[in-house]
């Protein structure tokens, strides 16, 4: 029988909620800028039909809500110009892990967990990855349990059913 969330609950500490805000940087700030113009008169024309640009005006909106998170996401020639998401995560990110805590970051990109992957690869710090493609997923999750790593990285639609993680003190979305 799945456990709910009021079974749960009662062994959990009451959630504590942070609203962290991120300046980009003004290189970041003057790509997202002139991406923001260009799709702004792209879609002007197009919402006059909504249904049949429906497509066309969500993937606008997606490639501006990549582009806030990381310019690498929309292009890989953008690296040079960083992610000051990503910076800002990892400023918490090595605190959290160098108290001992354990931290579980949620996107809805994967491609954006992959490149926090990599950082953490970089930083020589151990995690566990969980996203649609995952094949060993229960034993993904085992992992994290029994400590083997002080990070899971979740893609917000695998994790979005049937997991209840208790071991982690952190979570990114």
């Amino acid at each position: 029988k799945r456990r709910n969330k009021e079974l749960v609950a009662a062994d959990l500490p009451p959630k504590q909620e942070q609203i962290l805000s991120v300046e980009l940087s003004s290189k970041h700030r003057d790509l997202y800028n002139t991406v923001l113009q260009k799709e702004r008169k792209k879609l002007l024309g197009l919402i006059n039909d909504m249904d049949r640009n429906r497509f066309a005006i969500f993937r606008s909106l997606t490639l501006l809500r990549m582009l806030a998170i990381d310019p690498y996401l929309i292009d890989e020639k953008y690296e040079a110009i960083g992610s000051s998401k990503l910076s800002a995560l990892f400023s918490h990110l090595d605190d959290i892990i160098a108290e001992g805590h354990r931290t579980i970051i949620f996107s809805q990109f994967t491609s954006f967990l992959s490149r926090v992957g990599e950082q953490l690869d970089h930083r020589n710090i151990n995690y566990c990855y969980l996203d649609g493609s995952t094949r060993n997923r229960g034993a993904v999750i085992d992992d994290f349990r029994a400590g083997e790593a002080p990070v899971f990285l979740i893609s917000l639609k695998a994790g979005g059913f049937g997991l209840t993680l208790t071991e982690a003190d952190y979570v990114f979305l």
